[in-house]
């Protein structure tokens, strides 16, 4: 969280937090919501990805 923190709007930073560590879990969950956040990515972003849910913060966080 040093980039949240330390005002930097760059790079974006990605935090799972799935009830599942197997690899295609995560694989699955990152390809169904990647695509629709590029824009976000891009601008530079904190995102959590859960099961259900995607939370997503610009940087810098204030």
């Amino acid at each position: 969280m040093l980039i949240a923190v330390g005002k930097y709007n760059q790079p974006s930073l990605v935090t799972l937090r799935l009830s599942s560590a197997k690899p295609d879990v995560i694989t699955q969950r990152l390809l169904e919501v990647l695509p629709q956040l590029a824009e976000e990515l891009t601008q530079g972003s904190a995102l959590t990805i859960d099961d259900n849910s995607v939370r997503i913060r610009k940087l810098p966080i204030r």
